[in-house]
């Protein structure tokens, strides 16, 4: 069993239970992924806007994206809306809103549940394909790496860019009940990013409002309202 930083040493929730994967299934998974890897990569079936576990892609390159999408509005007088994470967990006038949401695939397993430490395929391969079929709307830009997720609505407007988040949240929704997977709305922020006074209206997921922030990390980048790296200069 593995600790959990930050848990109280006397639950059980507070560890992470393993097993280790016998040799004969080690050596299948390895099998197995030789013979997906060419059609994965062939037939594209990993989003474009998805930079985790992919050669070629790291997280510099998708922080540089997420900056200049916000970076874009703000020159361009546009606001975004920013909600992760959900960053939403997945921008508009004078602003951008991200939601940064992380998706926890394993909250519908018993808590007492030994989960072997891999199965069939890694585990990075396996939730890339999974989570393939996201859907994102042609007015929204996404960024993920692995779990980590941000969804940026560009407008104008400050109240349209949080309503084409919105939507863009209510599909998310669907999706996640779909496939029956648990995001914790608590671990979800949205930030506006604007050069003048004024919010985009709380987006809500699954009913709750995500909470809000002038900031938000993400991929190790504090991106603040205004794009001054002042937090991030000061926490380095």
């Amino acid at each position: 069993m593995i600790p959990k930083p930050g848990k109280p040493p006397n639950e059980l929730t507070s560890y992470r239970l393993i097993s280790l994967l016998p040799i004969i299934s080690k050596l299948f998974e390895k099998l197995l992924l030789t013979r997906i890897r060419t059609p994965i990569i062939d037939d594209k079936v990993i989003p474009d806007h998805q930079f985790g576990f992919r050669n070629g892609h790291s997280t510099v390159e998708q922080t540089n994206r997420v900056f200049n999408a916000i970076s874009n509005a703000i020159e361009t007088k546009n606001t975004a809306p920013q909600s992760s994470s959900i960053f939403n967990r997945h921008s508009t006038k004078f602003g951008m809103t991200t939601f940064q949401n992380k998706t926890k695939t394993t909250t519908v397993l018993p808590s007492a549940k030994i989960l072997p430490k891999r199965k069939m395929l890694p585990r990075p391969v396996l939730y890339t394909l999974f989570t393939a079929d996201v859907p994102i709307r042609r007015d929204i830009v996404a960024a993920t790496f692995a779990e980590d997720t941000a969804t940026h609505a560009v407008h104008q407007n400050l109240r349209n860019a949080s309503k084409n988040l919105q939507r863009e949240l209510r599909e998310i929704e669907d999706w996640l009940d779909t496939w029956r997977i648990k995001v914790s709305e608590t671990e979800s922020v949205q930030v506006t990013f604007a050069t003048k006074r004024g919010d985009c209206t709380k987006v809500k997921l699954h009913g709750h409002p995500l909470p809000t922030a002038n900031d938000v990390k993400y991929l190790g980048m504090h991106l603040d309202r205004r794009q001054t790296w002042t937090k991030h200069i000061r926490t380095k």
